[in-house]
């Protein structure tokens, strides 16, 4: 398909001083989309559009563009792979909801099992943040890779799940039905979106945008404490993270899987054991019993300071050690107020 969007990805790079790798830019040429840009880089982006003379762009040449392209800074190169990214088909434009609106919203809202026991006094006053937006069939509502932007309440329709198995191959591995949500796992642990999603018929959702979404989680526990257990439930349906008895035991990459997501899986699991993270020259430990930290330590940290450093990590590897288990309760929040607490700092620049 064409496209006049580009995705290029840091592959490599050898001491640049704005781009680490798996950094990225998004172009939608001529212009950049610097909300999806991890960094913008003006002397990458004048080389790259001369190299594949985008200045005139072009609507047919998606089989043009180069798989590689390289910084021309010689002394500190960096490497991108080049990606075109599919053209959104244009989406009805969103409505909110009047006061007349709000019963049917509220309505709807309650077939969707993660609302389904909240009180019909909150879920008004969610409502009247949505957006209600429609979308053709192989509409893009999520691109993979991307800053999660908003929540979405699927209220009629199909959407697919589309995975990568690796940067060319791409495959449906899920497809959720009318009453269902999507869009929680990047909001709630700040990574970027790990597949997309594409309307497989028409579609119908409700639209909460990311500040409203982080706001309610702020100020209503029940609506934190649901959508944590949720984020649990994808993880482990999906199998990214599986908890396993036996010598396997539970590990991954935190590149695959961040430190929140790690934690909550294994509060829901109600496991015990050790937890231990690597990531270069770090080390860290956080113990758990029948799913509660009783303790955790980074460096000189203890207890609650300790995981809410170890949130910040972006890479390394994690095991669970389930022999090690603590008996001495030294966390006094749970694990949900820990996870929304660090986060907080980590959007605050504190941690």
């Amino acid at each position: 398909m064409t496209s006049r969007r580009l995705l290029l990805k840091v592959r490599a790079e050898d001491g640049c001083p704005l781009y680490d790798a798996g950094d990225q830019l998004v172009l939608h040429l001529p212009g950049i989309v610097t909300h999806a840009s991890s960094a913008v880089c003006a002397l990458t982006v004048a080389a790259f559009l001369k190299d594949v003379d985008g200045a005139d762009c072009p609507r047919a040449r998606s089989d043009a563009w180069p798989e590689t392209f390289r910084c021309p800074r010689a002394d500190r190169p960096v490497l991108f792979s080049v990606e075109p990214v599919e053209e959104r088909p244009a989406s009805a434009p969103p409505a909110r909801f009047d006061t007349e609106d709000l019963p049917n919203a509220v309505l709807q809202l309650r077939r969707i099992p993660v609302f389904r026991a909240l009180s019909d006094g909150f879920l008004s006053e969610l409502a009247r943040h949505l957006e209600t937006q429609r979308f053709e069939p192989g509409s893009v509502l999520v691109e993979k890779g991307h800053p999660g932007q908003a929540f979405f309440m699927l209220i009629e329709g199909e959407v697919e799940i589309v995975g990568y198995a690796d940067e060319k191959m791409k495959s449906v591995v899920n497809v959720l039905e009318a009453p269902s949500c999507f869009g929680e796992i990047s909001l709630l642990t700040g990574s970027l979106t790990a597949a997309s999603v594409t309307a497989r018929t028409a579609v119908t959702v409700f639209v909460l945008p990311s500040t409203d979404f982080q706001r309610m989680m702020r100020e209503h526990a029940d609506m934190a404490q649901r959508f944590t257990r949720l984020l649990a439930t994808r993880v482990e349906s999906a199998n990214s993270l599986i908890v396993r008895a036996g010598s396997q035991g539970f590990r991954g990459k935190l590149s695959v899987m961040n430190a929140a997501t790690v934690l909550q899986v294994l509060a829901e699991a109600r496991q015990s054991g050790q937890l231990c993270l690597n990531a270069d020259q770090h080390s860290a430990t956080v113990a758990y019993n029948d799913g509660r930290i009783f303790s955790a330590s980074f460096g000189e940290l203890r207890g609650s300071e300790a995981v809410f450093s170890i949130l910040g990590w972006e890479s390394g590897d994690f095991w669970l050690e389930p022999e090690l288990v603590p008996e001495r309760d030294e966390v006094e929040m749970g694990v949900t107020g820990l996870l929304l607490e660090g986060m907080r700092r980590i959007d605050e620049g504190e941690a």
